[in-house]
């Protein structure tokens, strides 16, 4: 199966199951007699609009981007990559406060190397970035670079992390001195 064709029915699943308790009580509570199978309806043209919307608008996000084959990974909200490179710890920081979309982020040291979070756009509630470094030697560093919604219940990011992924890695391999 298609992966665009997965996540439409799990969109599809997905809405009609948050939305079956809103609709159930909008039934119970009308003066009309209840109807199960108007009922049934109701929550699979939820579940279909909306999940038309949010793939529609993941498919466009990943488009902008360059994405023209849409796999499982491609689609996936949370985006990981490893990176070999020359880029100490401090240049990357560096790097990333000169680019345009993380120059105000505030990033916090974690065990292993750094985080920061995305800020709330319309399009996203914002993104956790990790970024992991395990020196292989004293000339290069291995990164893991995570990227995911700041809130687990996300159901679509329209290639926010896809993107925040793509742009790490461009400026760690820009790496000229």
């Amino acid at each position: 199966m298609k992966a665009i064709v997965k996540y439409y029915i799990k969109l599809i699943l997905f809405t009609g199951l948050v939305f079956f308790p809103f609709v159930l009580l909008s039934e119970l509570s009308s003066t009309n007699n209840y109807n199960k199978e108007i009922f049934n309806y109701e929550i699979l043209i939820i579940g279909l609009l909306m999940s038309l919307y949010m793939v529609t608008m993941q498919i466009i996000g990943l488009r902008k981007l360059g994405v023209r084959v849409f796999t499982d990974n491609v689609l996936k909200l949370r985006q990981e990559i490893n990176i070999i490179s020359k880029l100490q710890k401090h240049e990357l920081i560096n790097k990333l406060k000169l680019d345009s979309i993380y120059e105000k982020i505030k990033i916090n040291e974690i065990s292993e190397g750094f985080k920061f979070k995305t800020k709330l756009t319309w399009m996203s509630y914002g993104e956790v970035v990790y970024i992991k470094i395990k020196c292989l030697n004293e000339f290069q560093n291995e990164y893991n670079i995570k990227s995911k919604p700041v809130y687990i219940f996300t159901l679509a990011d329209y290639g926010k992390n896809y993107e925040n992924i793509l742009r790490i890695e461009k400026i760690i391999k820009n790496n000229t001195k």
